[in-house]
């Protein structure tokens, strides 16, 4: 039987004090992304609405080339990350090379733990049996409602929920000491004779399970994705926090699909973007000028000059807050460049 969670216990895990160890010589969460395609068009997601997203980014799969290249750039770093989470906003599992990617990275060695979230639509014995051998460690599976009709209405996909069960069934089954399965739903829209339902139907078949509520993301002034249902609180039903610096861009890095880089793996628009992967080496990335113009922008109180950073949601649910430290933080960084110069 699986462990009633909030997604936070498993988010929060042996956090490390952000305030106290910035500036990073590495980045402590990579998110790497095999693709944006989708073959959901979920109602409280940017993806899903194709019209909008195809104003603001492109659409395609990460060539294998450039996978391997950022892998083996991050292998420079002196540490490994603690996580890598190979997905951003699309359905990971339909790159036809998705195991290779992960047994790649797996090898590679440069992240503690690999994480995913997949929709669940691909999981079947070979898909499963292939993440297992190839070293994922956190499966989260977003259930997005407990009927055919509701799927349809919600992602608007048909789609077979048995089938689902059953894909997430066989999953668990093949999961060894290392492997754990996370199965959450939002409930905000679900009555309780439906959540009751979702716990009956995935309780035996996960090592987790959770509600999450519907969360807002960055550039909220192009689309506002709480389905109407933003109550002031985080995904996992806390209260916001209000911030002037986002953690994100201290201890995190996202590449998306075609190599470019960008500070926060909910910038789904494209808005944060600081290089192209594919010209640059990820260290020099991390490193470099406009990386650290971000930061400082951030440390410097001024986030609203970039839209995506501007009125977003999602950072007043992160759990780290460095406010009260951002003049520290930003005199380190100013210290850590000028030793860097030679100066």
């Amino acid at each position: 039987m699986s462990e009633r969670i909030k997604g936070v216990t498993l988010r929060n895990r042996e956090r490390m004090p952000l305030h106290a160890i910035a500036p990073l010589a590495y980045p402590l969460v990579i998110y790497l992304e095999p693709t944006n395609v989708c073959n959901f068009r979920c109602s409280f997601c940017p993806t899903g609405d194709t019209a909008l997203v195809k104003k603001h980014r492109p659409v395609g799969m990460m060539p294998w080339e450039l996978w391997t290249k950022v892998i083996d750039d991050f292998k420079v770093f002196e540490k490994p990350a603690e996580n890598a989470h190979l997905f951003k906003d699309g359905e990971s599992t339909l790159h036809p090379r998705f195991l290779d990617m992960l047994g790649y990275i797996r090898d590679a060695g440069i992240a503690k733990q690999l994480w995913i979230k997949t929709n669940g639509s691909t999981l079947a014995p070979a898909m499963n049996q292939g993440m297992i051998d190839n070293g994922l460690n956190n499966i989260g599976v977003s259930i997005e409602h407990v009927t055919n009709e509701g799927y349809k209405r919600i992602s608007r996909v048909n789609f077979d929920y048995e089938k689902l069960r059953n894909g997430v069934a066989d999953l668990y089954s093949r999961c060894g000491p290392e492997n754990k399965v996370y199965v959450k739903i939002p409930s905000q829209w679900l009555t309780q004779d439906e959540i009751d339902k979702f716990f009956a139907d995935f309780e035996d078949r996960c090592h987790y399970i959770g509600l999450e509520n519907f969360h807002g993301w960055s550039t909220p002034e192009l689309g506002d994705f709480t389905m109407g249902y933003n109550d002031n609180t985080t995904y996992d039903g806390d209260p916001l926090t209000e911030k002037i610096v986002c953690p994100w861009t201290l201890f995190s890095i996202t590449v998306n699909w075609n190599g470019a880089t960008c500070v926060c793996p909910e910038d789904w628009a494209w808005k944060t973007i600081v290089a192209d992967a594919n010209k640059e080496s990820i260290k020099d990335i991390w490193e470099g000028a406009r990386m650290w113009e971000f930061r400082k922008m951030h440390l410097e109180g001024q986030r609203d000059e970039n839209i995506a950073c501007r009125g977003c949601f999602f950072m007043r649910t992160l759990p780290d807050n460095v406010d009260n430290w951002r003049s520290e933080i930003l005199d380190r960084y100013e210290l850590q460049r000028a030793k860097r110069a030679g100066v």
